[in-house]
């Protein structure tokens, strides 16, 4: 895991397309990014698909960098839409189902806080899915 560079305190992944992706077994690949004291984030390419409503016990950031995505939480009737720059916190314990319309993949950023495993743990738990 040579991506990250260190400059100072601070570390830069020059471009999230050369970090290592697995897939999640559930909804696409995933590139975990940078893993400080108090947040993680990862990349995630979620292809087209409907992915139902699930939920995570932490705080999320969800950025979308490319595509876009309709996101939702139970039946999915009461949806918006993620498309580049669009940004969504979802609470703890709250759902968030995803559905990718059309052919192209949507792109996106999750920040989790607080930190819940290293970088290497994370890689590891991925790797049992592949």
């Amino acid at each position: 895991m040579n991506d990250i560079k260190k400059i100072g305190t601070m570390s830069l992944i020059e471009n999230i397309k050369d970090v290592k992706y697995l897939p999640t077994g559930v909804e696409g690949d995933v590139g975990p990014l940078l893993f400080g004291d108090h947040l993680t984030s990862h990349a995630m390419v979620i292809p087209p698909g409907f992915y139902p409503p699930h939920a995570h016990p932490m705080e999320l950031l969800i950025i979308c960098v490319k595509g876009s995505c309709d996101i939702f939480q139970g039946d999915g009737t009461v949806r918006g839409v993620m498309n580049p720059m669009s940004v969504a916190l979802i609470p703890p314990d709250a759902e968030i189902g995803q559905e990718v319309k059309g052919t192209e993949s949507c792109e996106i950023i999750v920040v989790v806080a607080p930190k819940k495993m290293s970088r290497e743990e994370f890689f590891s738990k991925l790797e049992g899915h592949a």
